[in-house]
Parts: structure tokens; C-alpha cells; sequence
């Protein structure tokens, strides 16, 4: 079953639809599992396969466990970085919640396909993903989140695919003064 949203914005009378909105109505895990995996944006020479994995838990704007196969996994997602959680006492940094809380907007699906650059994992164990809930950039989770000024970009040489793009996407919401940018004074 797919959702669909009829999304007016703006003075009713005018009929003004937006297609944004309707763009990134988040559809239900069905939707996201009969995406073609093939056409997802991927690197070049990726270290495994796309893989069509069930979220569990969100640990911040970054970070999250989900369940592919029969094993749990904790993706951390390539290219970006998102303010850190306080934890243990310690206060969240500016923008930390608000990242953390849109990426569960995001993911809410229940179902995200990952695909991977060259390297799969980091020093800490983690799986390092491009996160994907469709097809083309309003699917693609790391553009929405730099494109919004959730995330700033973290590029790392051996996940070289999307470098370009992503500063693109940071440098759109650094002009506009979106999210974190302006909340924050990030630099």
C-alpha cells in the first residue's frame, strides 16, 4: 500500500499545491522495499551490495542500528556530521536534538536501503552507509540533512562518491542561514 498526500500550502483559495510536500511524504516500509535497488545513487566499486535494511533505533543525526538479515548493525552514515548528544551529564550540542529528531522523520519508514562507498566500516566497529528512503535526491537521507542545515559534511577519503554534491548541499543551506547554520553560527 503507498500513501499519497494531497499537501496545499498557502492560501486554499489560490489552489496552491506543493510539490515538495508531496514529495517528501514519507511512504510506508512497503514503498520503500519495492524500490529497485539498481537505481539508487552508488559508488563506484562499493565494498558490499545494496542492502534493504529494518531501522531499530535512532542514536543521533548520524548514527542508528537497524536489522539486515539476521544481524543488528550500527550505520554511521557517510559524509555528514550532526552536532553530538550529551551523554553522561553532559549537555547536547547546539542543533544535536533537532538533527537527531529529523532523521527520525526520515527514517520513520521503518525501512531505508543502504548503499556503500569503498569502505565499509570504520575504526569503531560502525557500518558506513549512504542512506536512501527513494529514489533521487528527496530520497537520498544525507542531501536532505545537509540540504537543510541538519548536518554538516564530513568527507573522508576513502568514501570519496558524493564529496562533491554533499559540499553543494552544505554550501546551499550555509547561504540560506538554514538550520543549524543559523541557530548555531556553524562555520
Amino acid at each position: 500500500m503507498f500513501w499519497i498526500c494531497a499537501c496545499i500550502v498557502g492560501d486554499k483559495s489560490e489552489g496552491v499545491v506543493d510539490t515538495a510536500s508531496m514529495e517528501d511524504a514519507i511512504l510506508d516500509s512497503g514503498a520503500v522495499s519495492s524500490i529497485d535497488a539498481q537505481q539508487l545513487p552508488a559508488a563506484e566499486n562499493p565494498c558490499r551490495a545494496p542492502q534493504l535494511a529494518s531501522v531499530n533505533y535512532v542514536v543521533d543525526g548520524d548514527t542508528f542500528y537497524a536489522q539486515i538479515g539476521a544481524y543488528e548493525e550500527k550505520i554511521r552514515m557517510i559524509g555528514i556530521d550532526t552536532p553530538e548528544m550529551g551523554y553522561e551529564g553532559s549537555s547536547d550540542d547546539c542543533y544535536a536534538q533537532d538533527s537527531a529528531d529529523f532523521l527520525r522523520e526520515r527514517i520513520a519508514t521503518d525501512q531505508v536501503w543502504l548503499t556503500f562507498d569503498q569502505l565499509c566500516s570504520d575504526t569503531y566497529g560502525r557500518t558506513l552507509a549512504y542512506v536512501h528512503t527513494g529514489l533521487g535526491e528527496r530520497g537520498f537521507v544525507q542531501r536532505q540533512m545537509l540540504q537543510r542545515g541538519f548536518a554538516q559534511t564530513f568527507p573522508f577519503d576513502d568514501t570519496p562518491a558524493f564529496h562533491s554534491i554533499f559540499a553543494e548541499d552544505e554550501k546551499q543551506a550555509s547561504d540560506g542561514g538554514l538550520g543549524g547554520w543559523e541557530a548555531c553560527g556553524w562555520e
